[in-house]
């Protein structure tokens, strides 16, 4: 999911939390980096990352772009963004939790 509706999301459900149980919710985000080489457990969760980004935006690139894309986010590729060794990734997060008032 694109960062920029997964802030929304979660923003979002913040507001539905207070307005339907009227509880004390605090949001905070963070950034997280990932660089090569990566763990089992965060090359795992970025190639569901990868993965369902594509599929997001694949319809929407022209074939160039497309086969481009592709390449950088699918295992198995040889230019697979997750098998570069100089690969850096800033993840932004958006964390809410709360408690009944």
């Amino acid at each position: 999911m694109p960062t920029g509706c997964r802030s929304q999301m979660a923003s979002s459900t913040g507001h539905s939390l207070r307005r339907a149980f009227t509880i004390d919710v605090r949001e905070e985000s963070f950034t997280t980096i990932r660089r090569a080489p990566l763990s089992k457990d965060g090359r795992c969760f970025l190639e569901h990352q990868l993965t369902a980004l594509f599929r997001m935006v694949e319809g929407r690139l022209p074939g160039e772009e497309r086969g481009r894309a592709h390449a950088y986010c699918t295992p198995g590729e040889p230019q697979f963004l997750l098998d570069q060794p100089s690969f850096t990734a800033t993840i932004l997060d958006f964390l809410v939790w709360g408690r009944a008032a």
